[in-house]
């Protein structure tokens, strides 16, 4: 284990007696986390202090204190609770947390292997559910990865921590808060969204989208981007279409794999939320992992206002051809107009339907390949139909 920077005893010289620090439990980068004990209460808790070199910078410092600001605004059991924020003699903050005796699911996996496919689903689930509470707070975790998931093989239990990098925006205010400069991309190019990568804000959908990533690590398989280095799988990530988790794991369910790929669409308005993927694993509703169900099916149509734009298409096309035939029964225009024309707005209708399904959504998006081919298909139909109608 590498060695923290504080000392035990000088630590419970500062903080003692109502904290007691017993061990280290392990040092990152940025900080160091002892077992400790609050003597009032006379329970075990976790205390993790900032680095000295990190805690000389003042965005590092910030973003320490928002990870407690963060969680100590969720209560929900698979998120670490925050029981209070502090700051040592030196300037440096600590944060005194729930402690629970798991390791991440991060070592845990390089340990004793990838979890099977049951194992995934409980904890894809259970870390959901977390972003399901943060998300209902205005609070974006930023980071999910397996990492930042302690995990209790004999329980199962999987409890998301580590807020960090965490967007939030405040219930009182439309303004959100940041600690990132401009042009800065926090995090493994392996583990960011296409928005990120973009350099566009982040939303709830881009939890959903490290979620979908780290399922391929529950299972132990190479990501649907990995290429090997970063640039080629950054490139990978915001171009090419996810390697589905069943290609990737043999074995694994089709339905598990179809939610994944979900959570892996290129734009954030096309990803389920955190409570639709909870209600997928759990099975609740006809095929609600899949893209089939009804109930998801009847929510996308919604989300992507399919009917009120096909309906306006419609409306548009019946004023055009109805003034087309009086035109051609005055004799103003030949008779074959009609049907030249009506081939074309068929054509027109299943592409007014593609494009509301891929572009109805709110928001920037961009055009995909298997949306390209829909949009040729039309054209394709509409010539066919003014061919046989004028033959």
């Amino acid at each position: 284990m590498k060695p923290s920077p504080y000392d035990i005893g000088e630590l419970n010289a500062e903080l003692g007696p109502d904290l007691e620090v017993i061990r280290l439990l392990g040092t990152g980068a940025m900080s160091s986390v002892f077992l400790a004990r609050e003597a009032g209460l006379r329970r075990q808790v976790a205390l993790k202090i900032l680095s000295p070199e990190s805690g000389s910078d003042e965005v590092a410092r910030l973003r320490f204190q928002r990870e407690g600001h963060s969680a100590a605004r969720l209560s929900h059991p698979n998120i670490t609770a925050v029981f209070r924020i502090g700051t040592l003699a030196r300037g440096i903050p600590y944060l005194v947390m729930q402690y629970i005796e798991a390791g991440t699911l991060a070592d845990r996996i390089t340990a004793s292997g990838p979890l099977d496919e049951a194992a995934a689903i409980g904890v894809l689930e259970q870390v959901a559910q977390a972003l399901a509470a943060a998300h209902k707070e205005g609070i974006i975790h930023r980071d999910v990865r397996a990492g930042n998931v302690l995990y209790d093989r004999e329980s199962g239990r999987a409890v998301l921590t580590d807020f960090g990098l965490a967007a939030i925006r405040m219930r009182d205010s439309m303004e959100d808060i940041k600690l990132t400069k401009p042009g800065e991309m926090l995090g493994d190019p392996a583990y960011l969204s296409p928005e990120q990568l973009r350099g566009e804000p982040v939303t709830t959908a881009t939890d959903i989208y490290s979620l979908g990533l780290m399922a391929y690590d529950l299972l132990g398989v190479p990501g649907p981007f990995d290429r090997g280095r970063k640039v080629q799988t950054a490139i990978a990530t915001l171009r090419a279409e996810p390697r589905p988790l069943s290609q990737a794991a043999p074995g694994v369910s089709e339905r598990l794999s179809e939610l994944i790929t979900r959570c892996l669409a290129k734009e954030p308005e096309h990803r389920p939320t955190a409570g639709d993927v909870v209600a997928a694993l759990r099975g609740d509703g006809a095929q609600a992992a899949g893209a089939g169900g009804d109930a998801n099916l009847l929510t996308n149509l919604i989300q992507r206002r399919v009917a009120p734009i096909t309906l306006a298409y419609i409306a548009a096309a019946w004023i055009i051809l109805s003034f087309i035939d009086q035109l051609v029964d005055r004799g103003v225009l030949p008779e074959l107009t009609y049907n030249l024309l009506l081939g074309p707005f068929i054509g027109g209708l299943v592409a007014a339907v593609v494009l509301a399904w891929f572009h109805g959504a709110r928001g920037k998006q961009r055009f995909q390949r298997f949306e390209i081919i829909l949009l040729i298909a039309a054209g394709v139909v509409g010539l066919a139909i003014s061919t046989f109608l004028l033959f």
